[in-house]
């Protein structure tokens, strides 16, 4: 469900910026992608479902910026990682690098992440982590922990100058 997931907001990244996905096909774009937990993966398991040829590469985060590049025939670096929830900020701040560092010409960069299983819940009530109240409230002296949420983001993201002289649409700057 991430690799889906991800492939369909890759999809609407690169039709959001104005281009149809064939377009972009063979440039040195790069994938950046952050990724958190295995709750498809212990759900899998923990319903006796019978593993099969694709249950290595279907629950791999590894794959998910592959699955992105390949299917949309990116020829840029491909790259996931885990940082917890600072994933998806790493994966922008990786591929903004890599673009100012002519690693890659464009990229997209975001994250996904899905809660299916209770035993993340579990484990992070048990140490104090969630919110009590079920309300995050970060850098408030009233804060009592954090709440988990799920969801995904991507951006197709380029150099400020060919981004306007390609005529794209700019919604913002990354400045540093």
């Amino acid at each position: 469900p991430q690799q889906r997931f991800a492939m369909e907001l890759a999809w609407k990244a690169i039709e959001d910026a104005g281009y149809r996905p064939g377009q972009l096909a063979g440039t040195n774009t790069g994938v950046y992608m952050g990724v958190c937990h295995w709750d498809y993966a212990e759900l899998f398991e923990k319903t006796g479902q019978k593993v099969d040829a694709y249950f290595p590469t279907g629950t791999a985060y590894s794959i998910i910026a592959n699955r992105v590049s390949h299917y949309y025939d990116l020829a840029g670096p491909s790259i996931v990682n885990d940082t917890a929830c600072a994933s998806s900020l790493v994966s922008v701040y990786q591929a903004v690098r890599a673009i100012r560092n002519g690693e890659c010409d464009a990229a997209l960069a975001g994250g996904v992440n899905l809660a299916w299983s209770v035993n993340h819940f579990i484990a992070f009530g048990k140490n104090g982590m969630l919110s009590k109240r079920g309300r995050s409230q970060a850098f408030d002296h009233e804060a009592d922990g954090y709440v988990r949420g799920e969801g995904g983001a991507m951006l197709l993201l380029k150099p400020l100058q060919r981004a306007l002289a390609d005529g794209d649409s700019v919604y913002a700057v990354i400045k540093g």
